[in-house]
C-alpha cells in the first residue's frame, strides 16, 4: 500500500506541476463516457502524455486496485483519487466551494528539506526571511526573475553555485547567511540542488503577514482610504492634513501641467492599478516633489491613505492620479453640462513661498516695514524695475539673487547682506531657487495686486457684473451694407441670373441636408446651402445678413417659423431653365432664357441717366483706347485678372486706375470718371464689361452648313484613278503574300469578325472594308482582281474569304500537315521589289552592259560603294532617291559619260516604290555589281 500511495503522490505532483487534468487524456479512448478503458490504454496514456514509466510491480498494484470485474480499468475512480483535494467538485454540496480548493503546499512538485536545524538557526532563518522580504519589497526585486536564466526548464531548482550567484541579497548579508539559506532549502532527493521556489513561497507568506499587520495599524491610526472613482466622484477626505497636501498637489499639477499617471504606471507592467509603496514614493518625488515641496513623511501619508484594500502593502495609484489629473474641474463634464465647476480664486495658483522660522520672520519684519514705508513715501513702482531683468526666452517671473540685489540698490532701498539673503530665501521660487519678484512687489507695494488671493466678496461682485452685462449687444453689432434695401423680387432676379450663367443644379446643394425629403430644413442649414451654391463672399455673389433673413422669412414654414421650405425656393430658381408641369400642358410657351439675365448689382442705366456730355466723353475715350490697344497688340485681360484672384469680374476703382497705368493707357480725369460711372457696381468696377467694349470678341461663325457643303462636294467627285493598276491576279496575290511575310500580318484576324456564322462568305463591300484596315494598301484594280478570283459560286455578290486566307497563309505553312506527315513544305521567301522590275530584252542587255562597265571599274579600284550610299540613308531602309543615287556614282568617278537614257534604264531596273515616290534600291544594286566584279557579298 505504501508503494501504491507513493505512485499516486508522484502522478498527482506531476499533474500539479504541469497544470493538467489527467482525466482529459483518458476520454479520447472512452467515446461513450463509460468511465472505463483497457489496461493497455491506461498504461499507454501514462507513458505518452505524462512520461510515467511504471515497473511491473507498480503496474500490478495499480491494476489490482482500479481493475473492474470485466477486466477493464476504472480510470474515473483513479482520476478522482488523483484530483482529490485539488480540483473543484461541483457535485459535492456537503463542502463549501471555497473550502474545496486548499492552497498547495509546494510548487512544481518540489520537496522540503528533511534535514533538521537547531532552534537558533530556525529563528535566524526567520529573521533573514523578514529582512529579505523587506529588501525585495522596497527595491522591487523579483526572485523568480533572478533565477529564470539558470532554470531553463522551470523545475524550481538550481545548483548551489547558481544559488550563490543569482540570489539578490542586501549588503549586510554575508556568506554565512547565504549558506544557511542554502541548507534550509536544499532539495532532499537531488543532492547539490536548492529549491528557490520554496524560498519564494516563504517570502510571500512573510510579506502577507507583515502587510496584514501594517493594515491593522493603519486602520487604527488613519481614516479609511477613499474608494475608486465612481461616476467622476470620490469619497470626501476627512483628514485635514491629507486634504492640505492634496490641495497643494492640485495647484502644482495645474500650474506645471504634470501628468502623474505617466510617472506611476511605468511600474505597473500588468496594469493592475497597484504599485508598491516605495515605487509610489519615488515616482511622486520625481514627478512633483520639487514643485509641490513634498517631503518623505507626506508621501508616506499619501501612500497609507491610498493603500489597497486587499491588505497588501501596495498603493492604488490610479485613484490618486485621477484625483490629481483634473484639478479645479469635474471629470466627464461633457455628460454633466449643468454641473458647477469650482473656480479658484485669483492668486491661489501663484507660486508658493518657502517657510521661514519664527525667529527669521521676526528679524525680517522690520526690514519689510522699512521698505514698505519708503515705497509709499517715494511712490515707487518697483515691479517695472524688476521686470526689466526678466528678458529670457519666456516670461519666467523670476530673477537671480544678484539681479534682485542690483535692483534694490538701483532703487536706493539699501539692505544689509544678511537681510538680503533672508529676503531671497523668503521669496525664493521652489523650482529654480531664484527670487519671485512679483511676490516681493506685492508684499511691499499696496497698490500692486497680481498674485494676492482675491476675497470672496470681490468674486461675487464680479460674477454679478457678468450676469447683468448685455453680452448680446457686445457680440452682435449691426452691420449695414449697400444691398440691404433690395426687395425680394430684385434679389430673386439676381439669384436666377447667377444660376443661369453658372448652369448650377440648385437641388443638389440642398437635398443632402433633408434626409427625410420633408421639404424643410433649418435656417442655418438653408444659409449654409446658399453659401455652397456660390452666394457668399468667396462665391459669385455675396448676400448680406439682411438679404439672407429676407429669403428665410419669405420661404418660412407656416407651422414652424424656424424651418425653411427649400423645395419652393428651388422651384422658383429653376424656373429660368424650364417650367414645371410641361407634360400636362405641351402647348405652353416657355419664356426665353435671355429674359432672366440681369446686370451686376449697382449697375446704372447708362442710356437713361447719363448726360450727352458724359456719353460723348466716354465714346471718345473708349475709341482712342481701343485704337491704341489694337495698334500695339496689347494683352489687356491678364493685367486686369491679376487683381481679381477669385475671377468675379470686378475690382476696386483704385485697382482699375492702377491697371490702366501699368498698361500705359492714360486718360484725362474727366474720361476716367466717365468710364468709372459707366461700369460702376456695388462691388467696385465691372472690368469684364469694360473689356467687352474695349476688345469686343468676334462672334463664333456657324460652320456646320459650310462643312456639310464641303462633304457633299467631296463625295460627289467619286474615286480617284488608280496610279498603279494591276494586270494579273497572281501578281496581286504575290504582293499580298510578300507584305504579309515582311510585316507579319494575319489576314484572318481582319476578316473573321465580319462572318459571325462562319459560313466562309462575306459581301464584296465588307471584304473591301476588312482589307482596308489590314494595312495591305490595295488599289481599286487589285480589289477587283481579288473579287473576281474568289467570287462565291452561290452568291455573286459575296467573296469566299476563307479560300483567300488559305492562299495567303500558304506563304507561312502548308495546310493539313497533320494528314500528310511526310510532306516537305517550302518556305516562301519574298524577293526585293527591285528584283521583279522586268525590262524588255533589248533594255535588259543595255543594262547588263552598263553594269559590267561599272563592275570592271569597281574591281580595278577596289571601291567600297556601300558606305557612300548609306551616308544618304539616315533611317537605313535600303533606298535613296534617284538624284542621290546619281550623285554617289558621279562622285566616285565610276560613271563618266552616261546618257539620260542609260540613267533611266538603271532607275527602272533598281526602282522601289516608297509611298508615292520611286526610289532606288542601292542594296540590290551593290549586290549585283559585286557579284559581277567577283567580290563576296558586299565586300570589295
Amino acid at each position: 500500500m505504501a508503494q501504491l500511495e507513493e505512485i499516486e503522490i508522484q502522478i498527482r505532483q506531476l499533474c500539479e506541476s504541469r497544470r493538467v487534468r489527467v482525466e482529459n487524456f483518458f476520454m479520447d479512448f472512452d467515446k461513450l463516457r463509460s468511465g472505463f478503458v483497457t489496461c493497455n490504454q491506461f498504461l499507454r496514456t501514462l507513458w505518452m502524455n505524462l512520461g510515467v514509466k511504471l515497473s511491473e510491480e507498480q503496474e500490478s498494484a495499480l491494476l489490482q486496485k482500479y481493475r473492474a470485474p470485466d477486466g477493464r480499468f476504472n480510470y474515473r475512480r483513479f482520476c478522482d483519487s488523483i484530483d482529490a483535494g485539488r480540483a473543484f467538485r461541483p457535485d459535492d454540496l456537503s463542502v463549501h466551494p471555497s473550502a474545496q480548493i486548499p492552497a498547495a503546499s509546494e510548487l512544481l512538485g518540489t520537496r522540503r528539506s528533511v534535514r533538521p536545524l537547531s532552534p537558533d538557526s530556525e529563528n535566524k532563518v526567520l529573521s533573514l526571511l523578514e529582512h529579505l522580504a523587506r529588501h525585495y519589497r522596497l527595491g522591487g526585486y523579483s526572485l523568480r526573475a533572478a533565477f529564470k536564466e539558470f532554470d531553463r526548464h522551470n523545475v524550481g531548482c538550481v545548483t548551489e553555485s547558481q544559488f550563490y550567484r543569482a540570489l539578490p541579497v542586501p549588503k549586510e548579508f554575508g556568506e554565512a547567511e547565504v549558506a544557511l539559506l542554502s541548507r534550509r532549502y536544499a532539495d532532499p532527493e537531488r543532492a547539490g540542488l536548492v529549491s528557490y521556489l520554496n524560498l519564494q513561497s516563504d517570502l510571500d507568506a512573510v510579506l502577507g503577514f507583515s502587510a496584514q499587520q501594517d493594515q491593522q495599524v493603519a486602520t487604527k491610526s488613519a481614516p479609511a482610504p477613499p474608494s475608486a472613482f465612481s461616476n467622476g466622484k470620490t469619497e470626501a477626505v476627512t483628514d485635514p492634513s491629507i486634504e492640505m497636501i492634496l490641495q497643494r498637489l492640485r495647484v502644482a499639477v495645474h500650474k506645471h501641467g504634470i501628468r502623474l499617471l505617466d510617472f506611476l504606471r511605468d511600474h505597473d507592467k500588468l496594469r493592475h492599478d497597484l504599485v508598491t509603496e516605495n515605487q509610489f514614493v519615488k515616482s511622486l518625488m520625481l514627478a512633483i516633489g520639487k514643485q509641490a515641496q513634498l517631503n518623505l513623511p507626506e508621501c508616506h501619508a499619501l501612500a497609507h491613505y491610498f493603500a489597497a484594500k486587499d491588505g497588501s502593502n501596495r498603493v492604488r495609484y490610479r485613484d490618486f492620479a485621477l484625483a490629481m489629473d483634473s484639478p479645479f474641474n469635474v471629470p466627464h463634464l461633457e455628460k454633466k453640462p449643468l454641473a458647477t465647476v469650482e473656480v479658484p480664486a485669483q492668486g491661489s495658483l501663484a507660486r508658493t513661498q518657502p517657510r521661514l522660522t519664527a525667529a527669521e520672520e521676526a528679524d525680517l519684519a522690520d526690514t519689510m516695514e522699512d521698505i514698505r514705508r519708503q515705497v509709499l513715501e517715494r511712490r515707487l513702482m518697483v515691479y517695472q524695475y524688476f521686470k526689466d531683468y526678466d528678458r529670457s526666452t519666456a516670461y519666467t517671473r523670476v530673477m537671480t539673487p544678484q539681479q534682485f540685489a542690483r535692483s534694490l540698490h538701483f532703487l536706493t532701498l539699501d539692505v544689509s547682506p544678511e537681510k538680503l539673503k533672508l529676503l531671497a530665501r523668503k521669496f525664493a521660487d521652489p523650482a529654480t531657487g531664484d527670487v519671485n519678484y512679483p511676490a516681493f512687489a506685492e508684499a511691499v507695494d499696496a497698490d500692486f495686486c497680481q498674485q494676492r488671493v482675491s476675497r470672496q466678496a470681490d468674486l461675487e461682485t464680479r460674477a454679478a457684473q457678468a450676469e447683468t452685462r448685455d453680452w448680446q449687444a457686445i457680440v452682435e453689432r449691426p452691420v449695414v451694407t449697400v444691398g440691404d434695401n433690395v426687395t425680394f423680387d430684385e434679389l430673386m432676379v439676381r439669384i436666377r441670373s447667377l444660376v443661369l450663367s453658372t448652369r448650377a443644379r440648385v437641388k443638389d446643394f440642398f437635398v443632402d441636408y433633408d434626409t427625410l425629403r420633408s421639404g424643410l430644413m433649418t435656417r442655418s442649414q438653408f444659409q449654409r446651402c446658399l453659401s455652397q451654391l456660390g452666394l457668399s463672399k468667396l462665391g459669385w455673389h455675396d448676400l448680406s445678413s439682411r438679404q439672407l433673413d429676407l429669403l428665410c422669412n419669405q420661404y418660412a414654414d407656416a407651422r414652424d417659423g424656424e424651418k425653411v421650405r427649400w423645395m419652393d425656393f428651388v422651384a422658383d430658381v429653376d424656373s429660368v431653365f424650364t417650367r414645371t408641369g410641361l407634360e400636362k400642358d405641351p402647348f405652353a410657351a416657355v419664356p426665353a432664357q435671355e429674359l432672366f439675365v440681369a446686370p451686376k448689382p449697382g449697375t446704372i442705366n447708362w442710356e437713361a441717366s447719363a448726360s450727352p456730355e458724359h456719353r460723348s466723353c466716354y465714346d471718345q475715350a473708349l475709341e482712342r483706347l481701343a485704337l491704341k490697344v489694337a495698334q500695339r497688340r496689347m494683352l489687356v485681360r491678364p493685367t486686369f485678372r491679376d487683381f481679381d484672384k477669385h475671377r468675379r469680374g470686378t475690382m476696386s476703382r483704385t485697382q482699375f486706375r492702377q491697371a490702366m497705368t501699368m498698361l500705359g493707357l492714360h486718360c484725362e480725369p474727366e474720361e476716367l470718371e466717365a468710364i468709372e460711372a459707366r461700369f460702376a457696381v456695388d462691388e467696385g468696377f465691372n472690368y469684364a464689361a469694360f473689356l467687352e467694349d474695349l476688345e469686343p470678341e468676334k462672334p463664333v461663325e456657324f460652320m456646320y452648313g459650310k462643312r456639310l457643303q464641303e462633304l457633299r462636294l467631296v463625295q460627289s467627285r467619286g474615286r480617284l484613278p488608280d496610279l498603279r493598276p494591276a494586270t494579273d491576279a497572281d501578281q496581286v496575290l504575290y504582293r499580298i503574300r510578300t507584305k504579309a511575310v515582311r510585316e507579319r500580318i494575319r489576314v484572318q484576324e481582319f476578316l473573321r469578325d465580319f462572318d459571325k456564322l462562319r459560313s466562309g462568305r462575306i459581301s464584296k463591300v465588307t471584304f473591301r472594308r476588312a482589307l482596308s484596315g489590314s494595312g495591305l494598301q490595295l488599289g481599286e484594280s487589285e480589289f477587283s482582281h481579288l473579287e473576281d478570283l474568289y467570287q462565291s459560286r452561290k452568291d455573286p455578290d459575296s467573296v469566299e474569304w476563307m479560300r483567300f486566307v488559305d492562299d495567303v497563309e500558304a506563304a507561312f505553312t502548308q495546310k493539313h500537315l497533320d494528314k500528310t506527315p511526310l510532306a516537305n513544305p517550302e518556305q516562301f521567301v519574298p524577293e526585293p521589289e527591285s528584283c521583279i522590275n522586268y525590262l524588255p530584252a533589248e533594255a535588259e542587255q543595255s543594262v547588263n552592259k552598263l553594269l559590267l562597265l561599272i563592275a570592271q571599274q569597281v574591281r580595278e579600284r577596289r571601291t567600297q560603294m556601300l558606305p557612300f550610299f548609306e551616308s544618304y540613308d539616315k533611317v537605313h531602309h535600303g533606298t535613296i532617291s534617284q538624284n542621290q543615287f546619281r550623285r554617289v556614282l558621279t562622285d566616285l568617278g565610276i560613271v563618266s559619260s552616261f546618257s539620260e537614257e542609260e540613267w533611266a534604264l538603271l532607275y527602272r531596273k533598281f526602282k522601289q516604290t516608297v509611298g508615292t515616290r520611286e526610289d532606288v534600291n542601292y542594296f540590290f544594286f551593290v549586290d549585283v555589281v559585286y557579284s559581277m566584279a567577283g567580290f563576296d557579298t558586299r565586300k570589295p
